[in-house]
């Protein structure tokens, strides 16, 4: 039986993600694990989950996965460099996966192995650095298709202007630094990742679209996991929106002091002071050069301290979210030969070594502040009390 991890926000869980899982098990057997290795209660383009990363896992088993396990704070709201390394980090070092899969909207696994192969060359690194030296405002994605285009051609650039296209690469290009990679696997996207309008594939953007209207999930995802979001819902539980943090970053941003020769610190700030509210401060604060997703990040790594420091180091710990029958035998497995500390429970961090402890102390930090973006009041230390869904 092979064992096959995902590295997904699940933000949330819906038809286009369960294709993906069946579309894994018809290549690789019926019997093939899956392990979700699932953004926390953030997310990479730095805004909130939809709903928290409990109730998102139990969305995911009841979808197909047999275990959930998280990319914690902050690699979880990081750009895909970081969140890649950060997931295929965590795979890897569970000792226990074969393969790696994800979609993209090429959906050609040799197509994007070159890519991935060509921006880790020192060929494009000098290239991409002379590039930002001459023009750096225009923005490094900007930057890097450009540079990517005139080296090797148009054909692999325009790969790189796809979302899903991107984070495939960044997935191949961790995997290549492994000492033993994993063998990986695409499959063609559904879809369109921006699609606000229910097709086949179905968006995680459409669905969240569908809940800021209240409209029907029904034909957007799986009836199960459905029906625990609606039940989320219905408790005030979701969905979280992160406008209703806009005050407290608001207000961090005015007052917080920042060294004379921080440009993005001062652009923050006078951003924050002009702004009336979040959305007009991220607006305001954005450029060609600092993306809305870029600044979102930055104000939680700021917030919270997070050094370039921080994002190089690998996961020490992760998180166990959710598991089926299948999920639980992988633990057991995972658990003599993982590299990795496993928590079973967030209370359960003070058992972890120091460097790990810091680490989850991190990540919990941010989870006490999450519950403040959920529509009703809910104790800042829910999560942390919070244990893995288990199904039968």
């Amino acid at each position: 039986m092979k064992t096959v991890a995902v590295i997904s926000e699940f933000n949330p869980f819906h038809n286009g993600h369960s294709y993906l899982l069946d579309s894994i098990r018809k290549r690789l057997g019926e019997d093939t694990g899956i392990i979700a290795i699932m953004s926390g209660n953030y997310t990479q383009r730095g805004d909130v989950a939809v709903a928290d990363k409990f109730i998102r896992a139990a969305m995911a088993v009841e979808g197909g996965a047999d275990l959930v396990l998280e990319i914690p704070f902050p690699f979880s709201v990081s750009s895909a460099e970081f969140y890649a390394r950060a997931g295929i980090g965590i795979a890897a070092a569970l000792g226990i996966v074969d393969s790696i899969a994800f979609g993209s909207e090429c959906g050609d696994i040799h197509a994007l192995s070159k890519v991935a192969a060509d921006l880790s060359s020192e060929q494009f690194r000098s290239a991409f650095q002379e590039a930002v030296r001459l023009d750096g405002a225009k923005g490094h994605a900007r930057i890097t298709e450009d540079v990517y285009a005139a080296l090797y051609g148009q054909a692999g650039a325009s790969l790189l202007r796809s979302p899903n296209n991107i984070l495939g690469i960044e997935y191949l290009r961790a995997n290549a630094a492994l000492s033993r990679p994993l063998e990986a696997l695409t499959f063609k996207r559904i879809g369109s990742y921006h699609d606000t309008e229910v097709t086949e594939g179905v968006s995680a953007t459409a669905v969240r679209a569908a809940l800021a209207s209240d409209a029907s999930l029904e034909q957007m995802m799986p009836p199960a996991s459905a029906g625990i979001l609606e039940d989320a819902i219905a408790k005030g539980e979701a969905p979280a929106e992160l406008d209703r943090l806009g005050s407290i970053l608001l207000s961090y941003f005015r007052t917080s002091p920042c060294p004379a020769n921080d440009d993005l610190g001062h652009r923050l700030r006078d951003a924050a002071i002009r702004a009336a509210d979040f959305q007009e401060f991220t607006m305001l604060a954005a450029t060609k050069r600092y993306t809305n997703a870029h600044i979102r990040r930055s104000l939680w790594h700021r917030y919270f301290g997070i050094t370039s420091a921080d994002l190089a180091e690998p996961p020490l710990y992760t998180q166990i979210l959710g598991m089926n029958a299948k999920g639980r035998a992988a633990l057991r497995r995972a658990s003599k030969l993982a590299t990795i500390a496993l928590l079973t429970k967030p209370a359960d961090a003070r058992m972890l070594d120091p460097e790990a402890a810091r680490q989850a102390h991190r990540s919990q930090s941010a989870d006490l502040l999450y519950p403040l973006a959920m529509p009703r009041a809910v104790a800042g230390n829910a999560g942390i009390l919070a244990s893995p869904y288990r199904k039968d």
